[in-house]
């Protein structure tokens, strides 16, 4: 009798449990990069200058006082690493008032910014070649209405902050914001002392109508010393003076710091309102030297020079009247003569 034979069955292959494994690990593979592409991602588009975040800071004084016109200073941090561009926008309490943004302009060479974009809901600059120090961007200027209620902070900062690389990525930065404490009674500046008085009443008939030597303010610019003569009552027989040896004469310009001297050897000297720079015109220029000079950073001493500075013909210097002059060049006001 013959024996039948046992059928054998195939063992079954470890191939599927392998693959399935295989499958297991390139997606924890996967999910791990794709976490790390997350996180580099935050990190550089949020902070990609530098190991700190790189953003901006504003400073402003700790107090203020209704009236005051107060400025807040805007700096880059850039960690060291270029800068292209910053944009920002302004977040100020709504009690408070806009006043202008003045753009720095004592960095040094290839280290400024360029302003290519300013209003009172923001600014932009630029620089193509990068700055990468810390550095003053400009001060914005702040006014504290004379209505405001008084012991309370109010916030001035930055919004919407963005800066860019030099991959010229646009790469979000933190807000900023101070709080200034408005409390009452002072000016909130330390006035400069300038000399007062108006301009004499000029006398008819053929004498001079001064007598001593004396400063002649708020000269209107633009004018010839022919309509100023006439405007002072002045006789013919007078000498103009330059205050830069330049030729002068009635169809001059009148600037300020020239002198005109009288027929009784009096001489006036000319205080053009606006003209800082002692060249007739007023212009940006005009503003920088007096930006200078109530930043403490260049002083003005003569005093005719010092009440071409005098916009708002308070008798002091400050802040308020470099916003009104730098509103004046930029045509957003008609007159230096409106007293605000």
């Amino acid at each position: 009798m013959t024996k039948s034979k046992k059928k054998t069955t195939p063992k079954k292959s470890n191939t599927n449990s392998s693959d399935n494994k295989s499958l297991i690990i390139m997606g924890i593979i996967a999910f791990a990069l794709l976490v790390l592409m997350i996180i580099f991602w935050i990190k550089h588009g949020t902070y990609s200058l530098g190991d700190e975040p790189s953003h901006l800071t504003i400073s402003c004084p700790a107090e203020a006082h209704p009236g005051d016109t107060v400025k807040c200073s805007v700096t880059l941090n850039t960690d060291g690493a270029p800068i292209l561009s910053v944009n920002a926008n302004y977040d100020i309490a709504p009690e408070l008032e806009y006043n202008t943004f003045i753009l720095d302009d004592e960095c040094e060479g290839e280290m400024c910014f360029d302003e290519y974009a300013n209003t009172e809901n923001g600014f932009a600059v630029a620089n193509l070649n990068g700055v990468n120090t810390n550095q003053l961007i400009g001060d914005l200027f702040i006014h504290i209405p004379d209505s405001i209620t008084v012991d309370n902070s109010y916030k001035v900062g930055l919004k919407n902050v963005e800066l860019s690389d030099d991959a010229f990525e646009m790469i979000e930065a933190p807000n900023t914001s101070v709080n200034i404490q408005v409390v009452a009674d002072g000016s909130g500046d330390t006035p400069t002392p300038t000399p007062g008085g108006d301009t004499p009443t000029p006398t008819p008939g053929g004498e001079e109508p001064y007598t001593e030597d004396q400063i002649i303010p708020r000269v209107p610019h633009g004018i010839t010393y022919a309509t100023l003569k006439t405007q002072l009552n002045l006789r013919n027989n007078v000498t103009l003076i330059s205050h830069d040896e330049k030729e002068i004469n009635d169809s001059s310009l009148v600037r300020t710091s020239d002198k005109i001297q009288l027929s009784n050897g009096v001489k006036l000297t000319i205080s053009v309102l606006g003209d800082i720079n002692c060249d007739g015109f007023v212009r940006v220029s005009d503003v920088s030297v007096l930006y200078r000079h109530v930043n403490d950073r260049e002083y003005i001493t003569k005093e005719e020079i010092l009440l071409a500075g005098d916009i708002n013909h308070d008798t002091h210097v400050r802040v308020a009247d470099v916003a009104v002059l730098y509103r004046y060049v930029n045509g957003r006001i008609n007159s230096l003569e409106v007293v605000e």
